[in-house]
């Protein structure tokens, strides 16, 4: 095994989204000293892409369309991989496990994929990435030397579809404690930006607008919600969540619109995680949640549905509700706000200890080097 180990990450993409950040949070801690990274990025650079060349990492794009896999590109990364001469192999998703996967083969090259997905209910994922999927399940068995599942339940899905069970590990998501923490100052300053009072009750979803994501059923909950208690207020973030977006103004409807804020993507999201009351998690699909592992993080209590890792991330530290289902879903959000502000921020340190114990971001990255050292090892 060499003193330094190269490691090289190809991606799909960098633009904001679970395996992107997860990506950026391995490569900011990754040991330095025993590690040396490299990331090929499948499409054209992503707002997470300057990030990573922060950290002293070189980041180099294959120049892909999305949506149109070209043999150009392949040649491209299988020449730049020439080049790096890594060491090791990180993939992260299903089109760079595949074009990842099949030239570390060819280059000899020992590979990791990353499986990121829990659910690929055809309603919910393209044609493209399913038949991805199934190319990737055939070749399990012999391309990469161990598959990474972020979240048990995604683990569990693609056994079944057919990946080889004996090279699967579990390594959950981890999150920066000292980034995500309580703020009692960010819980004043952002009722000042939206001009409420420092008294008002705030119920957030940070997500961008997605099928996914389910944001008409979150709306039909703060419905309920707004009936029951006239102090409530609703903040939502993320890629596409903005005023102008006509399928938000249409969920959202008359009775709710001088209830609601829509603020976009943040840059300060562990400032509005750390403002908000209760968060919630409306989805219909996920493997492992980030937004959860970081609102409690921030010690705020969360609703959950019950998809994904979800259930499990959460514990006894918040609510966790079927999916598809408004009226539940608004019975536990009141049912935290319904607690007083002592009791809710009892709740929320509960919670952020367990993350301190369970998915703090260095014990997670040790995690992924002892994974590569193993591998190397016998390879």
């Amino acid at each position: 095994m060499p003193d330094k180990i190269r490691l090289t990450h190809v991606i799909t993409g960098l633009n904001v989204g679970g395996a992107e950040n997860a990506l950026c949070k391995l490569v900011e801690n990754i040991d330095r000293e025993k590690f040396e990274c490299t990331v090929l990025s499948l499409l054209p650079d992503g707002v997470l892409s300057d990030r990573i060349r922060e950290t002293g990492t070189d980041v180099f794009s294959m120049g892909m369309r999305r949506g149109r896999p070209s043999l150009g590109s392949f040649i491209r990364m299988v020449s730049r991989l020439k080049r790096i001469k890594p060491d090791i192999i990180q993939t992260w998703m299903y089109h760079a496990d595949l074009m990842g996967g099949m030239a570390g083969k060819i280059l000899g090259i020992p590979v990791v994929w990353n499986i990121r997905h829990s659910n690929l209910d055809p309603m919910l994922n393209k044609m493209s990435t399913r038949l991805t999927v199934k190319l990737c399940a055939r070749m399990s068995g012999f391309i990469p030397e161990g598959i990474v599942g972020c979240a048990k339940s995604g683990l569990e899905v693609h056994a079944a579809l057919g990946y080889a069970v004996g090279t699967m590990t579990h390594i959950p998501n981890g999150f920066d404690t000292d980034i995500f923490r309580p703020d009692e100052m960010a819980r004043i300053s952002l009722r000042d930006e939206l001009g409420i009072s420092p008294d008002t009750v705030l119920t957030g979803v940070i997500a961008r607008f997605d099928t996914q994501k389910d944001h008409g059923n979150f709306f039909e909950a703060a419905r309920n919600l707004s009936k029951e208690d006239g102090n409530v207020r609703f903040v939502l973030c993320g890629d596409g969540v903005t005023p102008d977006n006509p399928a938000l103004a249409d969920m959202i409807g008359e009775t709710l619109r001088d209830r609601v804020f829509l603020l976009g993507r943040r840059m300060d999201v562990p400032r509005i995680l750390a403002a908000l009351d209760v968060s919630v998690l409306p989805s219909v699909g996920e493997a492992f949640p980030n937004v959860v592992g970081e609102s409690m993080s921030c010690g705020t209590p969360c609703v959950v549905t019950d998809v994904g890792d979800a259930a499990l991330i959460v514990g006894d530290t918040g609510i966790v509700v079927p999916p598809r289902d408004s009226a539940a879903l608004a019975a536990g959000i009141g049912t935290v706000l319904g607690m007083s502000r002592d009791e809710r921020k009892r709740l929320g340190a509960r919670a952020r200890q367990k993350i301190l114990d369970e998915y703090e971001i260095r014990s997670v990255v040790r995690k992924y080097e002892d994974l590569y050292k193993g591998i190397l090892s016998r390879c």
